[in-house]
This record gives structure tokens, C-alpha cells and sequence, in this order.
């Protein structure tokens, strides 16, 4: 939003402002795979495999086709987890500014503007 005003209607001084709010969306990639990461699919880790029985040393036998309990989720030991909150919000930033233009001559103009910003939400990851 913003407003321009000649405060002498003269048309050689002229006073604008303006302010703006911004905001991000959730990134995609933010939520890449995270369907296919533990404890929502499996991590099959084979040692000794032999191709006529490739299940045989396996607990329990062949673990295909996976289902994911809810009460007893199983996580790689080697993953790597971001909890992502349910109430994340998203980047937000307000910037305004203000300036000043006056006409000296008709070839020479004077000119100060001051522009700021600051923004919220920013998000860091922390493992």
C-alpha cells in the first residue's frame, strides 16, 4: 500500500510512503518424502542374504507388504529426524518506507528515502 502527496500542489515537491506485509508459503521441499522416511517405511538392512531364500535370516520372515502401526512405529537407527510443529508459522515481513523528492530546477532534483524492514517466523533447522 502507498500514498504520494505534493504537499504545495505545486508539483516540485513530492512525499511518499508506503508499507507492505509479506508473507511465505511452507516450502515444498520441507515436506519432501517425509512419507517415505522412518518410521512410515520400512529400512531393510540384509546381512547373509542368500537369493533362493532371501527372507531367512530376517525376524519374522518376509516384512512385505509394510504397515505402519501407529502404536508401535519403528525408526532407522541411523535417521535423521526435524520435528516439524503442527502450529509452524510461515515467514512473515513488514517493510515500509518514505521519501522525499523535490525539484530544484528543471534539471535537478533533490531526493532522501528511507526504506526498513523486519521480518518474523524465521525457521532454522535443529536436529
Amino acid at each position: 500500500m502507498g500514498v504520494a502527496w505534493d504537499p504545495s500542489g505545486s508539483g516540485k515537491t513530492a512525499i511518499r510512503v508506503g508499507a507492505g506485509i509479506s508473507h511465505d508459503v511452507v516450502p515444498l521441499d520441507l515436506e519432501l518424502n517425509t512419507e517415505s522416511v522412518s518410521p512410515f517405511r520400512l529400512t531393510v538392512i540384509g546381512s547373509g542374504v542368500s537369493l533362493d531364500n532371501p527372507w531367512a535370516h530376517y525376524p519374522g520372515g518376509d516384512p512385505f507388504p509394510y504397515n505402519y502401526n501407529r502404536s508401535n512405529p519403528v525408526f532407522a537407527p541411523y535417521g535423521s529426524y526435524l520435528p516439524v510443529p503442527e502450529n509452524m508459522k510461515t515467514h512473515v515481513e513488514y517493510s515500509w518506507n518514505l521519501g522525499v523528492r523535490r525539484q530544484i530546477n528543471p534539471s535537478w532534483f533533490v531526493s532522501a528515502t528511507y526504506l526498513g524492514n523486519h521480518t518474523v517466523h524465521i525457521w532454522d533447522g535443529v536436529e
